[in-house]
């Protein structure tokens, strides 16, 4: 009997770490199979802080962040290295920041040092994510822990074309 009691709570811990994993490789076959078990896996929290979402933009798996969003993942759940839709700017991932704001995700959203995604879109240098963030309510006039807007980030790098956009 100890037996069974230890290999099912063996078995739930596996599959609890196994969404991580999953949205990290892009695995959507698995995570449905995950969620089948468990809808509420979409928004269990790993021992960093992250989310199956968080990590599934980090790893720019764009059909399983679609997966989790149409089943009720927090899309402005914050990490200790910020939202997913921070990550995705960081990664300057077009694609997965488009999905995110459709569904809520706060635009003017602060990460550490105060960076917002508009600055993470600058510094990747992508003209395309920042008109969509600015299209989206980007606050322009946040300045980051180093006192700089977006623009004056696009300045810095001689960004013209992106500097145009910002005001």
């Amino acid at each position: 009997m100890r037996l069974l009691f230890f290999l099912i709570f063996i078995s739930s811990i596996s599959w609890s770490q196994d969404i991580f994993d999953v949205c990290r490789s892009g695995n959507l076959e698995r995570l449905k199979e995950l969620h089948a078990i468990n809808p509420d896996t979409v928004n269990s929290v790993n021992e960093n802080g992250f989310s199956p979402l968080i990590i599934a933009t980090y790893r720019n798996q764009l059909k399983v962040v679609d997966f989790l969003l149409k089943n009720n993942a927090k899309v402005n759940f914050d990490s200790p290295e910020g939202t997913a839709l921070l990550g995705a700017c960081y990664k300057g991932n077009f694609d997965i920041v488009e999905l995110l704001i459709e569904n809520k995700a706060n635009v003017n959203v602060l990460g550490g040092n105060n960076i917002t995604p508009l600055i993470f879109a600058v510094q990747s240098k992508n003209k395309k994510l920042v008109k969509l963030l600015v299209q989206n309510g980007a606050d322009q006039t946040i300045k980051d822990s180093a006192g700089r807007t977006a623009k004056e980030y696009a300045l810095l790098l001689e960004l013209k074309d992106i500097a145009e956009l910002l005001k």
